[in-house]
């Protein structure tokens, strides 16, 4: 994908602010790129119109960034530094942990971001060895079509498209981590997932033990 113009990062911004996310200019080359370009970065997002038009216009190079934990929450799948977050996709779609994905867009980097519809408590995590995180309250992820160039890596944010028939479930972090976990021999093993995440975790369980060849 090329460059977008300051016309269409517009269009996107509109796109955005009619579902109720609010935005704001980031950098979008160098070393900051993805970094706030305004004071107050995140928490000076707006839906204002005029506001954002002049952003964009006095801005060359801007990146759209989009306040996470307000409209969506984010898991970020990531393909750098060594982690490879999209291994674990197939597993958690079979054990039914994306099933509230809304919509998906690809990384410059090669890497995913999930959409689920934002959930009232949840803030931002990492776990690097994974390759996962979550961009929740408090954190923002770049939307489409904003480009990067960095030294590692140019290209643009794409939307792959919007999910069919997904749910309503919220991305429920702490179970997606124990459960690769366990999978993986990392974690105390079933035990400990069922004490922290109750039934939730038999059918994963039943699911894996029919299954293990799968991973």
């Amino acid at each position: 994908m090329s460059k977008p113009s300051p016309n269409e990062l517009y269009r996107a911004c509109q796109d955005l602010i009619r579902e109720g996310q609010p935005v704001f200019p980031c950098r979008s080359a160098g070393p900051k790129a993805k970094t706030p370009s305004i004071a107050h970065g995140l928490y000076a997002a707006t839906t204002e119109r005029s506001t954002i038009k002049t952003w964009l216009q006095t801005r060359p190079n801007t990146a759209i960034g989009t306040p996470t934990g307000i409209v969506w929450d984010v898991l970020d799948v990531d393909t750098k530094n060594g982690a490879n977050g999209t291994a674990h996709l197939p597993v958690l779609w079979h054990l039914g942990l994306l099933n509230g994905c809304k919509k998906v867009v690809r990384t410059p980097s090669g890497g995913w971001h999930l959409y689920f519809r934002a959930s009232a408590g949840l803030t931002n995590k990492a776990h690097a060895e994974l390759g996962l995180d979550v961009r929740a309250k408090g954190g923002y992820v770049l939307a489409p079509p904003s480009y990067l160039e960095t030294d590692s890596y140019e290209g643009a944010y794409e939307l792959i498209g919007h999910t069919e028939e997904s749910t309503d479930d919220t991305l429920m972090w702490d179970l997606i981590v124990d459960a690769i976990g366990a999978l993986i021999g990392a974690s105390a093993g079933w035990a400990y997932l069922k004490g922290r995440h109750g039934p939730l975790v038999e059918g994963i369980r039943a699911f894996v033990d029919k299954n293990r060849r799968l991973f």
